[in-house]
């Protein structure tokens, strides 16, 4: 048994205390009622350790972490911002390489039947972007730690990895029609053109996506390593 431990309550006997009254002390001490009934029957080797000290500060309750991420007003700002980048870069897509078919004689049925609403999509989409866009530049030449605002890293990572992958896989796509010879590879087109005839087409539908999506990757890419970010 722990040497002070037994000294305590031999010392706790010896002055007429009953063993309730000392049970009652030591578990008050913070000692746990099962090691003190041990302790005072005498129960083997037992090794109990000190009782803490009463100048011990409390242990603070461990406060609940929320689950839920709450945006911060600029934070949301980014996010809708973002948002209205991408339905506008979709809706400039859908409306050049629509235009593109429609000059070089390809199929436009399925064109023709989007060509209005990516045009209204556009005329809302892009001033809800510029107006927010603006805004957002002008709070962070007032407060650079804005840009390290954690939506909008999110976002310009979610940004650069989705335009990477567009212009890659539209890479692919006009590579794999020149070796298969076929005209209707850009069929899968990530911003949603149909297939004009011939190369010339696959080729310029190739160059509208590279300008948008490259655009806006070569934009932020650069933004991010220009403010150290990388």
């Amino acid at each position: 048994m722990n040497t002070a431990l037994h000294s305590y309550i031999e010392s706790a006997r010896r002055k007429g205390h009953k063993d309730e009254r000392i049970k009652a002390d030591m578990v008050e001490a913070g000692w746990d009622p099962g090691m003190v009934e041990v302790a005072l029957s005498g129960g083997g080797e037992l090794q109990v350790p000190p009782p803490p000290p009463a100048y011990a500060p409390a242990v603070p309750a461990r406060q609940p972490q929320a689950v839920v991420q709450n945006f911060t007003t600029r934070g949301l700002e980014y996010i809708i911002m973002f948002i209205a980048l991408a339905v506008s870069a979709l809706s400039l897509g859908s409306v050049l390489h629509s235009n593109v078919n429609t000059l070089l004689g390809g199929d436009t049925s399925i064109d023709n039947y989007f060509a209005s609403y990516a045009i209204a999509a556009l005329v809302v989409g892009l001033p809800v972007f510029a107006g927010l866009f603006l805004r957002l530049q002008r709070a962070e030449h007032r407060d650079a730690s804005l840009h390290n605002d954690p939506s909008r890293k999110h976002a310009v990572q979610l940004t650069l990895v989705i335009t990477f992958l567009v212009g890659l896989g539209n890479i692919i796509f006009f590579v794999y029609s020149l070796m298969s010879g076929s005209n209707n590879a850009t069929d899968f087109n990530i911003l949603g053109s149909s297939a004009a005839t011939g190369p010339l087409g696959n080729f310029i539908h190739l160059l509208i996506t590279l300008v948008i999506a490259g655009g806006i990757f070569a934009y932020y890419w650069h933004d991010e390593h220009r403010r150290g970010n990388n």
